[in-house]
């Protein structure tokens, strides 16, 4: 560590670099269990390798004339190449692209925390910051696209700090133009690179006002000012450099502009603060760290104040604006304390991720990598603050950065083997080790695999949130460029998924108009609350007759289950979490008879 010449100080840093890529190890190293998504990034990547860029969506059959812009292509080519390299070298595909979906974890947040402690006195406390930003993130550890957006906004952050820390030369700068032009053939989550631009634009339109105000030299203000605006406009152009141009800009406007759709979205639901409680820690940490108390008495009262307002959250979590509103102030309480270069940028970026994050659970990850580095300026400028009032500063930062340790290394322990999750991360982190890619259970194997035997007829309706893995396991392949199977490999398209940045919320209501088995007068009512055009709720008998579905793939909970069996349809397939529905028409017969054999019945 550059700026920790203590032998003690510097060795306390080494472990904490360990603990804290330790950390992210355990979070990202684990099975699939709960997500679906990865299942059709991989049947894409191996469609765009053999087929070339689908032009209109090939997986569903309701969507099947809707062009395909496919912002994620790059990152699914090279998801299966990964796929397909770990299952040909005997690793396990599933199980290599988590390994790799692990070490760009490690990169983005051990790696960032780690060039944040080469420039700090007290080494310990960025790698703190990293630990519990690790923490907070690590519900959306999934090997999907945005994996390569964590790590290369973190390239991202940390290369605009150095710059603006007077490390950095501004020519580096202009690296973001290729970076940006590849990053939109990945995830869309090159947006939020531009919002952290824009933090620092503002930034440095501070800093030339201050300038101005106060009758200095504005020229090097002028100049980052011109740099930025440069540079932003640069980037924007580059981000034309994909197959689609300027309709990539179309999939926020698919998402964000339908509510109804925003508010079905599991992602983007305000996350569960009993469930995240690193989320309420972040907090108190924050707030400590702006209260800064240096007195027994001043300890106390943080004491106090901190378990008042750990009941006060737990009573709002569900008033996310509330929560907002706290972590803003801590936040600017902690800055303003601290003062690192470009303070007010931590602050807005701070302040609009967690705003961001405390209202919607996909963007924990991104709240996390903006509140890093305001989370280790703090903590150390504090504990130096601490020090210095000590006679001995050298042996207080000692014990500091020892008692960071300490606390570093009682959180990885926590975090490694607490029984509030179960199985552990420890015994998920064996289990993928030993070569099980998947949890038992999550997946309807058993159902799809009874499906294809007793080849039931199509089309299929189904729900969209297990549609990931209905895509992988159901989807005609190989299929033709333009989507269509070819004659010698049977399969199913899908009624919907979840692939929202296609078709907006076009077939939500459709979806749920069938799971919840809404009749004539509830699809009005719904309609006149909730319609826009065409996205519009009808009866669910009216949805299966319209699109002459033969089959259902359903929750064994779901209320159409109830609806069917009056209508007269077949459950050819039960189990405690799905059941499968046939049509009994004449024309199913053979298939009802072939579900039957396989049975025994």
């Amino acid at each position: 560590m550059a700026n920790t010449p203590d032998p003690l100080t510097r060795w306390a840093g080494r472990v904490a670099l360990a603990l804290t890529v330790w950390v992210c190890i355990s979070f990202a190293f684990t099975p699939l269990r709960a997500s679906h998504d990865e299942w059709w990034h991989l049947k894409t990547g191996r469609q765009i390798i053999h087929h070339g860029l689908p032009e209109h969506d090939i997986f569903t059959y309701t969507a099947a004339d809707i062009p395909w812009h496919n912002h994620e292509w790059l990152s699914q080519v090279a998801i299966w190449g990964v796929f397909v390299a770990g299952r040909e070298g005997g690793m396990g595909g599933l199980r290599a692209l988590i390994l790799v979906k692990t070490l760009f974890i490690v990169a983005a947040f051990a790696g960032f925390g780690f060039l944040l402690a080469r420039r700090m006195r007290e080494p310990v406390w960025a790698l703190l910051a990293a630990a519990v930003a690790a923490a907070l993130a690590r519900r959306t550890f999934y090997p999907r696209p945005p994996f390569i957006t964590y790590l290369l906004l973190a390239l991202l952050f940390w290369m605009l700090l150095e710059w603006r820390a007077g490390r950095l030369r501004e020519r580096w700068l202009w690296l973001l133009v290729p970076v940006f032009a590849l990053w939109t053939n990945l995830h869309g989550g090159w947006a939020a690179g531009f919002i952290f631009l824009a933090a620092f634009w503002a930034d440095a339109a501070l800093v030339l006002a201050g300038a101005r105000l106060g009758n200095a030299d504005m020229r090097p203000a002028l100049q980052r000012l011109g740099l930025l605006t440069a540079l932003g406009l640069a980037c924007a152009l580059a981000t034309l450099a994909n197959p689609y141009g300027w309709r990539v800009y179309e999939i926020f406007i698919n998402v964000l502009g339908d509510q109804y759709l925003v508010r079905q979205i599991g992602e983007m639901m305000p996350p569960n603060w009993h469930f995240i409680w690193a989320l309420e820690g972040t907090i108190l940490l924050l707030a400590a760290a702006a209260i800064r108390p240096r007195r027994p008495a001043t300890w106390l009262a943080t004491l106090l104040l901190l378990v008042g307002l750990h009941f006060y959250l737990r009573h709002t979590a569900n008033h996310p604006w509330v929560a907002t509103a706290l972590i803003g102030l801590a936040l600017a309480g902690a800055l303003v304390r601290a003062r690192p270069p470009g303070w007010p940028a931590l602050l807005l970026l701070g302040w609009f991720f967690s705003q961001q994050g405390i209202h919607h659970v996909r963007h924990l990850p991104l709240m996390a990598l903006a509140l890093l580095p305001s989370i280790a300026f703090s903590l150390e400028h504090w504990s130096v603050a601490l020090a210095e009032r000590s006679s001995a500063p050298a042996a207080a930062r000692r014990r500091h950065a020892l008692a960071g340790l300490i606390a570093l290394a009682a959180l990885t322990l926590w975090w490694t083997f607490s029984w509030r999750e179960q199985p552990t991360y420890w015994q998920r982190n064996l289990r993928l080790a030993r070569g099980m890619e998947t949890e038992p259970g999550a997946y309807p194997q058993a159902a799809v695999d009874f499906l294809l035997s007793a080849r039931l007829p199509a089309p299929l309706f189904n729900g969209g949130n297990y549609a990931g893995y209905l895509m992988w396991r159901l989807a005609p392949e190989p299929l033709s460029h333009h989507g269509h199977p070819l004659p010698d490999r049977p399969g199913y398209r899908l009624f919907t998924d979840n692939r929202y940045d296609i078709y907006g919320g076009r077939f939500i209501r459709l979806e749920h108009s069938v799971i919840n088995a809404i009749d004539a007068e509830q699809a009005r009512m719904a309609n006149e609350r909730y319609a826009l055009g065409e996205r519009v709720f009808q009866p669910w008998d009216k949805v299966l007759d319209d699109w002459d579905v033969q089959t259902v793939f359903a929750d064994s909970d779901w209320p159409v289950n109830d609806a069917l069996a009056e209508a007269g349809w077949l459950a050819v397939w039960r189990a405690p979490d799905f059941t499968i529905w046939v049509r009994d028409t004449p024309a199913n017969q053979p298939a009802i008879e072939r579900a039957r054999a396989l049975l025994g019945r």
